[in-house]
């Protein structure tokens, strides 16, 4: 709320990121503002924990993936600021047709009345909350029992320590260190990623980045980690929920403005003027 009232009165001259959305619109009418929103690598995704009752369920994952309707709520809660995920990587590090995602639409009732814990990271913009909330509706409609947590980033490392007294669920944004399938397929999927939060691991899906990291021709190499992406999203471990745009509000009276999608939230302050 400072920088945003430090924004309109001119005494800061951008902010880079969590913006809240619902204020977005107000701000792009605002005769000296700008809102710009950037091609990223920003993807939401809804880890769930596998390792433990109920999610180690694989028919219940799917009944769960099926019951948050997940397209709208992504409209809802992004509006024109992110669309659905297409892929198992964020749009411009691979081919989206290589390993694509969906995830039908069910009104079914799981039965059972499964308890489910549901913990979001904490971010400023309060994206991350709202989407939560939305998607304790939609299971919460569907016959789950959901209790939602709000958790700071650093707690998620934690987790894989202790899978049995881990979340159920773990919703996050995330994004690559750089724009190569293998800093974003090894981080979050592989054995040992580091934000691999619940552990998920298949021999098969390690051999597939494995070989995909030796091959120097693009094509082959992007073959084998569009594999890899369909083979673990067929185990529902994650769900991929938006591919997010990076977007920041800025005085009009900027330029040069330069973005890179693999650094969100981050200008070129080199290239950057204005009056």
């Amino acid at each position: 709320n400072s920088q945003i009232l430090a924004l309109r009165s001119g005494d800061q001259d951008v902010v880079l990121h969590s913006y809240p959305v619902a204020e977005l619109a107000s701000a792009a009418s605002d005769a000296n503002l700008t809102v710009k929103k950037f091609d990223s690598f920003l993807q939401s995704m809804l880890y769930l924990n596998a390792k433990k009752a109920p999610l180690s369920d694989p028919k219940l994952r799917k009944a769960l993936a099926a019951a948050i309707d997940r397209d709208a709520i992504v409209k809802e809660v992004y509006g024109d600021y992110a669309k659905p995920a297409a892929a198992t990587y964020p749009p411009g590090i691979l081919d989206p047709a290589l390993a694509p995602v969906s995830y039908p639409t069910s009104t079914a009732k799981v039965p059972g009345s499964p308890k489910i814990s549901f913990a979001f990271t904490a971010d400023e913009s309060g994206v991350q909350k709202r989407l939560a909330e939305l998607l304790q509706q939609k299971l919460t409609a569907a016959g789950f029992v959901v209790t939602v947590k709000e958790v700071q980033p650093a707690q998620t490392y934690g987790f894989v320590n202790d899978l049995a007294h881990a979340p159920d669920l773990l919703l996050q944004t995330n994004t690559p260190d750089a724009a190569h399938p293998d800093t974003w397929a090894r981080i979050l999927w592989g054995t040992g990623g580091g934000l691999n939060f619940f552990g998920y691991s298949n021999k098969a899906v390690d051999t597939l980045l494995d070989k995909g990291r030796t091959l120097t021709d693009k094509s082959a190499s992007d073959k084998l980690y569009g594999e890899a992406g369909r083979l673990m999203a067929a185990d529902d471990a994650i769900l991929f929920l938006a591919d997010a745009k990076d977007v920041m509000v800025l005085r009009k009276q900027l330029t040069g403005i330069q973005h890179v999608p693999n650094y969100p939230w981050t200008l070129d302050l080199h290239a950057l003027g204005g009056s």
